[in-house]
């Protein structure tokens, strides 16, 4: 019987220890904070050519330029590579690559294609983006290889086709298009074979991101909130949630690696500029890491390993 009594008051002893390691781990878990580098836009958000690159840590510090090219170089759209090795970008309207400390900086689109918002094939061997026709009178989602070979254009319609997110299945790209009327999410096989609606609701759904585990989509919507939200659905459509809930206008949503946060651009409703924010997967912990002082726009970001 003693010895039974023991056994129970050691059973008792590691449940209890167990447990208490368990809430430390817990309340550990709830105060990590994101990890790895942003790549974001920086400039007058309403002028096309007074825009620039720049590179922060997930809290804010260790802001930086990506390149050294002055004298509004029109930089816009970064796209970190699946190993986080390089970054490819648009500027004035070419898509670029470079190392993530702006070495090694390669042209890869020519010049008489108005190519922008890169994103990378989950291997690294392929880029996609999409590019103007010569009005800007429609837009079309291409693909190349990572050193700009390649070229393959997806999608074939009349209308506006853009903002192109790879899928990390590696089978199937997301992306914004006018084809139904509205500003609708769609996505596409990599070789350019069937094209699927995934939204069809009242009012614009924007600049989609694929999540790293392939299962959600994060994007812009103004369906009936009155203002752009940040919302997520499943990668069939499905289960459509509102995250962001506020006045002001948030978009262009950018995955951590881990899935488990997501930044994006935020402005009030009635007075920008924009300034980058991050945030739990769930809606939860909003802070701004950008501090605008009125006089530049931060939007467009991408989210790299550390």
């Amino acid at each position: 019987m003693q010895a039974s009594l023991l056994n129970r008051r050691e059973l008792l002893s590691m449940s209890i220890g167990a447990c208490a390691c368990f809430a430390s781990r817990s309340v550990y878990a709830e105060n990590v904070q994101p990890t790895g580098q942003i790549a974001f836009v920086r400039g007058d958000f309403g002028n096309a050519g007074n825009r620039k690159i720049y590179l922060m840590n997930s809290d804010g510090s260790g802001l930086r330029p990506l390149t050294d090219t002055e004298d509004n170089p029109g930089e816009d759209g970064p796209s970190w590579s699946p190993q986080s090795t390089s970054i490819a970008f648009a500027a004035k309207e070419r898509i670029c690559v470079c190392n993530p400390d702006g070495s090694n900086l390669k042209m890869l689109t020519p010049e008489n294609m108005q190519a922008e918002a890169p994103t990378w094939s989950p291997d690294g061997t392929r880029i996609g983006f999409h590019a103007w026709n010569h009005d800007r009178s429609s837009s079309q989602i291409y693909t190349m290889k990572s050193d700009g070979t390649d070229v393959r254009q997806l999608t074939k319609l009349e209308c506006y086709n853009w903002l192109p997110s790879w899928c990390p299945d590696n089978k199937r790209i997301v992306f914004e298009s006018t084809m139904t009327g509205n500003r609708d999410i769609f996505s596409i096989a990599f070789d350019g074979s069937n094209p699927i609606n995934l939204t069809n609701a009242k009012g614009t759904d924007h600049a989609p991101d694929c999540s790293p585990d392939g299962k959600r989509i994060a994007m812009a919507s103004g369906r009936d909130f009155g203002n752009l939200e940040v919302c997520v659905m499943n990668l069939d459509g499905s289960t459509f949630v509102n995250l962001t809930k506020n006045d002001a206008r948030d978009s262009e949503p950018a995955w951590s690696p881990d899935g488990k946060w997501i930044a994006f651009a935020r402005s009030d409703a009635k007075s920008p500029p924009m300034d980058i924010c991050v945030m739990r997967a769930d809606g939860t912990n909003v802070t701004k890491i950008t501090a605008n002082d009125g006089s530049e726009d931060n939007w467009g970001p991408s989210w790299g390993a550390p």
